[in-house]
């Protein structure tokens, strides 16, 4: 992958009388020797003569071997004046010989940190006289241990220093090699295992595709498992850890295995080690941590080469003794928790209790939940308890094994410890229960088991409340807030957070959106303080982030700057813990939210991403939404094939699972097939899904969603035959997606210019970008058909603005008519030439016109157009341009 700008700049080197060398440096494996070569090619381009060398550990040990091949026959050192004359003359004469008489021999010398004594002399000197032109590649901060004996730091010489590529750079180069889009989370980790490393970054992506670890899911490249084997990269650490003293070479050992430590502990455990010596040598970075100074090794493939060549024996008497050392300071923070337990588990199996299930909570707040799992393997079983088996329980759920899951809160509901304990785990079985097999009857049934353990009429209606949260997707939502009328009379505080966020989704799905935001508002800043007070404060948390139902709410009330800040910083938390079950969470939740705004490429992208999320997971409830989102995009956006499998992914999912008895997206898998349905060219049978869908939603009072299915119509030109419906929507609702979408209907069955123009910014205003193209493309339309073409100008370039935000949009709306009659080519060319303010005289005399005929073409583009003067002519040309 080229870097064009330092490219650039080695171009204007290369032809700058003034500069005689360039140094391209850097740390090891930023790619130095591969912008060299590519430098090395332009020069060619530019007519030199070119020639290469290569320093090595071995060739320094002979005098001149590095540069033998440009020396002339017979030279040797014994007259070092007598070497230089011969071969300046040799490097000119041979330029001269290949037909470039005046052109430098550029010559590439890699590593030339590495050069012996003589070769490095003679190099100079040939620089000096400007014998060639020298590119060179220096390692920065080479081995304290090594003599650099090549020096230029002359006014003659340039340098360019590359440093390793961020995370948008990586980004880029794995999409360039995979010739694709790559998931966030992948990209997230090659940046984790390579810190931007341009070498370490090829191996991992070889191995991981020669290893089946990357592989497409729909279009998207996503990372499963990487490779272990990187043969180059691990001879390159191997050969720079064995010129390592043995002290640091201990050091390098315990971090390897107890990364990150501080100073004081490495001075402690290796108190003769030089730590500033391995962090100039680029192999330990340091980073700041509060007032602390963490140490770690350069990489993580650093790490586990160095594991590897570790015996057992050493490696267990590392965590023992690093254990050891921590006890003794005193465990001071939960970190320190965490390390002693996996450090003494890695050394011996086994840890102490009380340390042990410390660390288990500082995983289960960090949503490490495989962690939390193979802690607890090691817990005694007489140490099990109530709180564990929760732990334990929702771990598994979000791993999805949802029959382990079970089984773990099936035995803490039998020890609840109180009545909170009891509410608390039984909401957890019901949301496992559910999202696993996405079964409300299964929910439902492990609710009433509950009912059995008390005769108490409060936790019975308690118990009652919990069932809204899966009658929600089958029952009428006026039934859905009737069983939780009381839910802020609940005493357990987990079960009422839990019920007030199914009555505001209630209430949002339901067009009810005052009501649902003021909830949304004060369940966003209950989270909010949560987060800052630093995790949770020992109950068991909800099955679901809350955060996924405060988003949805959101969204359903048309807020949709809201959803989309909330579900994106959700979404940056899972990626930073390496969640993968809220990564897919609120990716999808993004792709819904960029969905129903309509601007695809964005939706395409954070399905795509949710998918690959969801992939390993086996969640139902994740797979759903994300086939199902991913299908309806890739319909509006033209790509049948890509909509078709999306489809039959979709099928499958919603088939897998034998006790499913509902579809908790409904709205969207009807969006998706009826879109599909278009692209086959069976528009009848989209209407025909979009009615029964919509009467379905109606029933369930989920307003929202109905009218969303209702608008779609309207986008296939049905809107006479729900335009009274949606009207009937808005007025009974507050929700300003269902106003917007009863406008746009309205003023479609009256086909007035004005009636969609007003709509069309309707839909502007709300974001919703797509729907907005298609309305006021209708508007310009409905002008031109009145005769009025600056209005008509005017509406389509409002379209092509809203088109633009929205993607590559091929949808009906779009295509039915092509909108203002273009310029002609002469128009274009006397605009153009008016745009750069050039007046009508000069125009003429250049395109040989009179100057009325100029003026008269100009009239003509601003009627096309709307525009009135030339002071608009540059901005609508470029809008036209697009």
């Amino acid at each position: 992958m080229s870097r064009e700008t330092e490219l650039s700049l080695a171009e204007e080197f290369l032809t700058d009388p003034q500069v005689n060398c360039l140094i391209v440096q850097g740390a090891a494996g930023v790619g130095k020797s591969r912008l060299a070569a590519e430098i090395l090619e332009r020069a060619a381009v530019l007519g030199h003569p070119t020639d290469r060398a290569a320093a090595t550990h071995a060739s320094a040990a002979t005098p001149l071997t590095a540069l033998a091949h440009l020396l002339p026959a017979g030279a040797t050192l014994n007259d070092p004046v007598e070497l230089f004359r011969r071969t300046t003359e040799a490097l000119s004469s041979g330029a001269a010989k290949g037909g470039n008489s005046g052109q430098r021999l550029v010559l590439f010398v890699d590593d030339v940190h590495l050069l012996d004594e003589a070769s490095a002399t003679l190099l100079q000197q040939l620089v000096a006289v400007r014998a060639v032109f020298l590119i060179a590649t220096l390692r920065v901060n080479a081995m304290l241990g090594e003599d650099v004996t090549f020096q230029a730091d002359g006014a003659d010489t340039c340098r360019l220093h590359l440093d390793p590529f961020s995370e948008a750079e990586v980004d880029t180069y794995l999409k360039a090699m995979l010739d694709g889009p790559v998931s966030r989370s992948t990209v997230a980790e090659f940046m984790r295992m390579s810190n931007g490393n341009v070498l370490v970054l090829r191996e991992l992506l070889i191995g991981a595709l020669r290893g089946g670890g990357l592989h497409q899911i729909s279009t998207i490249w996503h990372l499963d498992s990487r490779a272990a084997n990187m043969p180059i990269v691990t001879e390159m650490i191997r050969a720079r850890l064995a010129r390592l003293r043995s002290a640091e070479r201990s050091l390098v050992e315990i971090l390897a295995c107890c990364e990150p430590l501080e100073l004081g502990e490495l001075q402690t455990a290796v108190p003769e080690a030089d730590c500033a010596e391995l962090e100039a040598e680029g192999i330990v970075q340091v980073r700041r941590a509060e007032s602390r100074s963490l140490y770690s090794l350069a990489h993580p493939v650093y790490g586990e080469v160095v594991r590897e060549q570790i015996p057992h024996a050493r490696r267990r008497l590392i965590y023992q003794q690093q254990a050891q050392r921590l006890k003794e300071r005193g465990l001071r923070s939960p970190d320190h928790f965490m390390r002693v337990a996996t450090f003494e588990l890695a050394a011996d199996g086994t840890t102490d209790t009380d340390t042990l299930l410390a660390a288990v909570r500082l995983a289960y707040r960090a949503r490490d939940y495989r962690l939390v799992v193979e802690l607890l393997d090691a817990l005694p079983a007489d140490r099990f308890d109530f709180s564990v088996a929760v732990m334990r329980g929702q771990s598994h759920h979000y791993l999805g094994n949802f029959g382990d899951a079970d089984r773990e809160l099936a035995w803490a509901q039998e020890r609840s410890p109180d009545l909170d304990g009891l509410l608390s785990v039984v909401a957890l079985r019901t949301q496992n229960a559910f999202y696993g097999k996405s079964s409300i009857a299964t929910a439902l049934a492990v609710n009433e088991e509950a009912q059995g353990y008390t005769d108490d009429p409060l936790v019975r209606r308690m118990l009652r409340t919990n069932e809204a949260a899966f009658r929600l997707f089958r029952d009428p939502l006026s039934h859905v807030l009737k069983l939780l009328e009381e839910a802020r009379s609940i005493s357990a505080p987990q079960i009422r957070h839990w019920v007030l966020l199914q009555q505001m989704l209630a209430l949002s799905c339901s067009g009810r959106a005052a009501e649902a935001c003021a909830s949304a508002d004060q369940a966003y800043a209950r989270h909010r303080r949560e987060v800052n007070k630093g995790g949770a404060d020992g109950n068991p948390p909800l099955g679901i982030a809350s955060t996924a139902w405060i988003a949805a709410a959101y969204l359903e009330s048309g807020r949709l700057t809201e959803a989309r800040r909330i579900a994106e910083e959700s979404y940056q938390e899972a990626l930073q813990a390496r969640a993968l079950h809220f990564q897919a969470l609120h990716a999808c939740q993004l792709g819904r939210c960029e969905l129903v705004a309509g601007n695809l490429d964005a939706a395409l992208n954070w399905y795509l991403e949710g998918v690959a999320c969801a992939q390993s997971l086996g969640q139902p409830i994740l797979d759903e939404q994300a086939w199902a989102g991913l299908m309806a995009v890739h319909a509006a956006l033209g790509d049948v094939e890509q909509a078709e499998f999306a489809l039959a992914r979709y099928d499958e999912v919603m088939t897998r699972e034998p006790e499913r008895d509902c579809e908790i997206f409904h709205s969207i898998g009807v969006v998706g097939k009826a879109w599909v349905h278009v692209v086959q060219g069976r528009p009848r049978n989209a209407l025909d899904l979009l009615t029964a869908g919509a009467e379905t939603l109606r029933a369930r009072e989920q307003y929202v969603n109905e009218s969303w299915l209702l608008a779609e119509k309207v986008r296939l030109g049905a809107a006479s035959e729900v335009a009274d419906r949606l009207a009937e929507l808005a007025e009974g609702s507050d929700n300003i997606l269902i106003e917007v979408r009863s406008q746009v209907a309205s003023a479609m069955v009256t086909r007035q210019g004005d009636a969609l123009l007003a709509a069309a910014l309707s839909c502007g205003k709300q974001g919703l970008h797509l729907l907005a193209a298609e309305t006021a493309l209708s508007a310009s339309q409905a002008y031109m058909t009145a005769g009025e073409r600056k209005k008509a100008a005017h509406t389509r370039q409002l379209s092509d603005t809203h088109r633009r935000q929205s993607g590559r949009a091929q949808t009906p709306g779009l295509a039915q008519w092509p909108g203002v009659h273009p310029l002609t080519a002469r128009e274009k060319e006397v605009a153009f030439l008016a745009a750069k303010g050039i007046p009508s005289k000069a125009i003429a005399a250049h395109l040989q016109l009179s100057v009325r005929t100029v003026d008269n073409f100009l009239q003509r583009v601003y009627n096309k157009t709307g525009i009135s003067s030339r002071r608009d002519l540059a901005r609508t040309l470029a809008n036209l341009q697009s």
